[in-house]
């Protein structure tokens, strides 16, 4: 799951930053607005993430202590 996330994310910022690039030396450089929208992008993508996280319910923890005989004769 996690390496269809990065892909993705991957191919979303290629997308952002070439699609805004500024001639240089003839060659074309992504523009500092690209660089920002990818930010704000991630930055969209990491709160999405904290707020699933914040919103999914937590059980409560068992116990999982297996009382043995040689235990119970100490504690009785």
């Amino acid at each position: 799951m996690r390496s269809m996330g990065t892909t993705v994310a991957g191919a979303v910022m290629a997308i952002v930053l070439t699609s805004r690039t500024v001639s240089v030396a003839e060659a074309a450089n992504p523009a500092e607005a690209a660089f920002r929208t990818c930010f704000i992008i991630g930055s969209g993508a990491a709160l999405a993430g904290a707020l699933v996280v914040l919103v999914i319910k937590r059980s409560a923890p068992e116990s999982h202590v297996i009382e043995t005989a040689e235990h119970a004769e100490y504690h009785a």
